[in-house]
């Protein structure tokens, strides 16, 4: 139907706004400050990943990308990044600025829920709806089609014996 999603369920779990969580599990630079502080939290720590993910797809990779893990991760817990950290402001519109900045409120209780941040300015001006994206694929299909037939006239054979050891004494 057109819709697009964007999903890393590498660390995945269904929480629902009653559950909490309490582990350390995820990608460093995605964290919200209650994950790294394995403090309890729920969706709302999603909302922090989803600004962390605007800030990568504007800048092409994520705050602290130039760290270490575990350096993101203490960074992070001592001293959570503010949008101004993380982006030039200047060089983005006020409304996307501002979504992110919604994202990275600290307080979990304060941070905007998806409902909220559904009804951000950013979303409603930028919004261009399902039927965009099935328009865009129906519209280009040709030179996709194409694109895919040189990935796979470009992929090279795969020998016969590639899964023989030949070390192996079986």
């Amino acid at each position: 139907d057109g819709t697009a999603k964007l999903g890393d369920f590498g660390g995945g779990a269904k929480l629902t706004e009653e559950e909490y969580r309490h582990s350390k599990k995820g990608s460093p630079y995605w964290m919200s400050p209650q994950v790294v502080l394995q403090k309890d939290y729920s969706i709302e720590t999603d909302i922090w990943s989803l600004g962390i993910t605007c800030v990568e797809l504007a800048e092409s990779e994520p705050p602290f990308a130039d760290l270490k893990p575990l350096a993101v991760m203490n960074k992070i817990g001592k001293n959570p990044p503010k949008v101004e950290d993380v982006i030039n402001v200047e060089e983005y519109s006020e409304s996307f600025v501002d979504f992110i900045r919604q994202c990275l409120i600290v307080d979990p209780n304060k941070r905007p829920t998806a409902k909220e941040l559904i009804e951000h300015e950013f979303i409603k001006k930028n919004s261009k709806g399902k039927d965009f994206v099935k328009k865009l694929i129906d519209n280009n299909m040709d030179e996709i089609k194409k694109q895919i037939d040189e990935k796979i006239n470009n992929i090279k054979e795969i020998p016969d014996n590639i899964y023989n050891n030949k070390d192996s004494d079986s």
